[in-house]
């Protein structure tokens, strides 16, 4: 499974890995928001609940606990082109909040979203591997 395979990997880069959320977390997440999580996504959280806050991997990327993410502003998910129906979430950030990844979320999870960064060009981190 995803989740598991990503917390090895954080637990072998280091990084304090925070056991994951319940099923009745992630579903009042989803409740709150209108929104369902993609199945992997849904999968990392139940098997780790992100990283404690100040922590990051080795390209300076946290990810957060599911109590921390939070719907983006509305003009950026204009700019995003999100539909009526899908929204930006913030999930993670690089070098302590300086630049934010964000998830589009849906009412299905028959596709996941793309991610988007804000503020960051892409390729920043040189290291490649399984986030």
């Amino acid at each position: 499974m995803v989740g598991d395979r990503l917390r090895s990997y954080r637990l072998g880069c280091g990084t304090q890995v925070l056991p994951g959320v319940t099923q009745e977390q992630v579903t009042a997440f989803e409740r709150h928001n209108g929104v369902l999580l993609p199945v992997d996504v849904r999968d990392y959280y139940l098997a780790a609940d992100g990283m404690i806050d100040g922590d990051s991997d080795d390209c300076l990327i946290s990810f957060w606990q599911l109590s921390r993410i939070e719907a983006a502003p509305d003009d950026l998910n204009k700019r995003l082109s999100a539909s009526a129906k899908t929204r930006y979430f913030f999930f993670a950030d690089f070098l302590i909040d300086s630049h934010h990844f964000a998830m589009r979320l849906s009412e299905s999870v028959a596709e996941p979203g793309p991610i988007a960064t804000t503020g960051v060009r892409s390729g920043g981190c040189r290291r490649r591997g399984m986030y």
